[in-house]
């Protein structure tokens, strides 16, 4: 960018300040709505709100902070940094207040945020619009309820709208998570095994398995030039057939290497079977092609402790994420669809290699 035009917006906000704040009012509203929540104030108190934040843009701390400008980026991002700062600071300094005075009003303050944390866990969810505000209003009424839970726990060095957003968001999956069972105990869903979803042949189960399936691909995918080790590796600890292409592929980087023994040890893998000596010599057999991939040397055993704990954080992200219930066992039955819809996919698989 044209240095004369990035520092443009500087030299105009030095000959007025108080001007340059009203001539872009409908952007810093934007920053301002996007920072705060004014749901506890009416028309009057929020230009009230409003006119004090454009004060304190103009105080000598936050002037001598703009004044530090260094021209490294436009004028306008930097002004917008610093005007963030100040909402945060300024919506702070007012939650620190209600929490102990009007614990009410912040939980009215507050509730454009239950409405987001809502609307983000249920997206992928066929919950209807009423069901929708039932979770919003049954948050609210919970943080109401734990008034004095929140009041002895909350440190006041922390933000506080950083601290009710972890509180809101473990409530509010447990609130959801709670109408899910509900949904299923009406489908007699509860009574089955915890495998039955995966087990049972019917267009619904397979309409869901697809979803999940799906949800799962897409976090393999984010992986990047790991997934390739990880989807190996999840196969060795759940004693999933392995084909000579997934450990060639561990090698997509390196097409110049020539290694002929990929059905010999995909062979020997698939004669070990369901024990945990089993699996340290599926490990074992392994560990050298994830070794030489990665031009490490790592042990069997770190491979499979590794193994373990992403199993753990991939559950937890789809529990978490899509308010699902799993456990290692349920993973594994979602591991053997995954692999029987994506085995071709999921390789993305190069004659040359």
């Amino acid at each position: 960018m044209n240095p004369k035009l990035r520092d443009k917006d500087f030299v105009v906000w030095k000959s007025s300040p108080g001007n340059f704040f009203d001539w872009h009012k409908e952007l810093f509203g934007r920053i301002i709505s996007r920072n705060s929540f004014l749901q506890h104030l009416n028309t009057s108190e929020k230009s009230i709100w409003v006119n004090e934040l454009r004060r304190q843009m103009e105080s000598p701390e936050v002037m001598f902070r703009l004044e530090k400008y260094n021209h490294q980026v436009s004028f306008m991002l930097f002004y917008i940094a610093v005007l963030r700062d100040v909402v945060i600071a300024k919506s702070q300094e007012e939650d620190l207040s209600l929490v102990k005075s009007d614990f009410n009003t912040l939980i009215v303050k507050y509730q454009p945020m239950a409405g987001i944390i809502v609307q983000q866990l249920t997206q992928h969810h066929r919950f209807g619009q009423d069901k929708h505000n039932d979770f919003v209003q049954q948050l609210l009424t919970n943080l109401l309820d734990k008034k004095e839970v929140i009041r002895s726990s909350y440190d006041d060095q922390r933000l506080f709208r950083n601290f009710i957003w972890k509180i809101a968001l473990n409530e509010a999956r447990n609130i959801i998570k709670a109408e899910c069972r509900k949904q299923r105990l009406t489908c007699d869903e509860e009574n089955l095994p915890a495998e039955s979803l995966f087990t049972r042949n019917t267009s619904e189960n397979d309409l869901i398995i697809q979803d999940v399936v799906g949800k799962l691909h897409c976090r393999v995918l984010s992986y990047m030039h790991l997934r390739f080790k990880l989807l190996l590796c999840l196969k060795a600890l759940y004693d999933l057939r392995v084909f000579p292409t997934d450990i060639k592929l561990l090698f997509f980087n390196h097409k110049e290497l020539k290694i002929n023994d990929f059905q010999v040890v995909s062979d020997s893998l698939n004669f070990f079977y369901r024990s945990d000596n089993g699996k340290l010599r599926r490990f074992e057999l392994i560990s050298p092609f994830l070794n030489l991939a990665a031009q490490t040397n790592t042990d069997a055993s770190s491979y499979w402790r590794w193994t373990n704990n992403e199993t753990i954080n991939l559950i937890q992200f789809l529990n978490d994420r899509y308010l699902m219930e799993l456990n290692r066992e349920t993973f594994g039955h979602l591991l053997e669809r995954y692999f029987q819809k994506f085995q071709n996919d999921i390789q993305f698989i190069d004659d040359n290699l």
